[in-house]
C-alpha cells in the first residue's frame, strides 16, 4: 500500500482550494478531488512497502514536534503534462520549506529505501493538485478555470497527514503545534 505524508492547510486556504476542486468537477475537467475524502495539501513524501505502519506513524508524529506551522506561499497555476495530467497551484520554494523537507527526510531516514524518488530532497516540486487525470482535450479548460479562480495566497500548514494513497484517505492526522 503506498503511503503519503502531507501538509494540511488552514481552514480558509482549504476552502479556497476546495472551491477550485468543485469547479473542476462542475465543468467536467476532473471529478476525483472534489469527490474524494482527501484534504487540500502539499505532499512531503510518498513511500511503498511500509511494513510497520504504527512505527512509521510514531516517526512522523515525533517529526511534528520539531517544526512550527510552516507558511506556504501559493503563487501560480501550473501543469504536469505527464501520464496522469495534473493541474496544480505552485508553491514558492523558500529556504525554510526546503530546510523542513530535508529535515523530514533526515528524521525518516530509515524509510528512505521505500521513498518515491520524485519527492526526495533535490527533486521535489512542491505543489497543490487541483485536478488530476485530466484528459488531453480538457487541459486548457482546466488551466483556464484554475487561473480564473485562483488568487495568490499565503497558507499555513496546520497538520501532517499519513495517507493511504490507494483509498485516498487519512490514516492518521497529526496536529502541528
Amino acid at each position: 500500500m503506498p503511503i503519503a505524508v502531507e501538509l494540511e492547510f488552514d481552514h480558509n486556504t482549504s476552502n479556497e482550494i476546495r472551491s477550485i476542486w468543485k469547479d473542476m468537477s462542475d465543468y467536467g475537467v476532473s471529478q476525483f478531488l472534489h469527490h474524494s475524502p482527501g484534504v487540500p495539501h502539499v505532499t512531503l513524501a510518498m513511500y511503498n512497502g511500509i511494513e510497520d505502519l504504527p512505527a512509521f506513524i510514531r516517526h512522523v508524529n515525533s517529526f511534528s514536534y520539531t517544526i512550527s506551522k510552516p507558511s506556504i506561499n501559493l503563487n501560480s497555476v501550473g501543469l504536469f503534462n505527464v501520464e496522469r495530467n495534473i493541474i496544480y497551484l505552485a508553491v514558492t520554494v523558500t529556504s525554510d520549506l526546503i530546510f523542513m523537507h530535508k529535515n523530514f527526510y533526515s528524521h525518516m531516514e530509515e524509510y528512505s529505501p521505500n521513498a518515491w524518488r520524485f519527492y526526495m530532497p533535490g527533486v521535489w516540486v512542491p505543489h497543490v493538485t487541483v485536478a488530476i487525470n485530466v484528459e488531453e482535450d480538457k487541459l486548457i479548460r482546466g488551466v483556464e478555470i484554475a487561473a480564473k479562480k485562483f488568487k495568490p495566497m499565503m497558507a499555513t500548514a496546520e497538520a501532517l497527514h499519513v495517507i493511504d494513497v490507494q483509498e485516498a484517505k487519512t490514516i492518521e492526522r497529526i496536529a502541528i503545534l
